[in-house]
């Protein structure tokens, strides 16, 4: 279960940029300076190489709803593939990659159920 304890109303349509994003987690940590944040939940919107980064940098574990066209290297790491073709999945399996692999720029973990196209990528200290 999650709680959302801190947000922002954006004066306009659509999802956040990084940078709003990066601006709400900087006030969080102004807020609650002693509170370590055990794993950031997002979906799909909250994607792209410079958020990560900033993520990854300040060693923060989040998990992430992948969109289904995300590019990532095949296991042989000579070309990238969407993560749907990664996962070659029936209806109610499972799987997790357990090498870490990059993603948007960043070494990540790799987990996907077939309910619909879940895809996550996780990342963990």
């Amino acid at each position: 279960m999650a709680i959302p304890i801190l947000w922002t109303l954006l004066p306009k349509k659509g999802c956040s940029n990084t940078a709003e994003r990066i601006e709400l987690l900087q006030k969080f940590q102004k807020i609650f300076p002693e509170q370590a944040i055990q794993r950031l939940l997002m979906d799909r919107e909250f994607k792209g190489k410079r958020w990560l980064k900033f993520l990854v940098h300040r060693n923060w574990p989040f998990c992430i709803r992948v969109p289904s066209n995300t590019l990532a290297p095949n296991k042989h790491q000579n070309r990238l593939l969407p993560v749907t073709r990664i996962f070659l999945l029936t209806t109610g399996e499972t799987m997790a990659i357990r090498q870490p692999i990059k993603v948007w720029g960043q070494m990540v973990y790799l987990a996907a159920s077939k309910k619909g196209n879940l895809i996550t990528t996780d990342r963990t200290s």
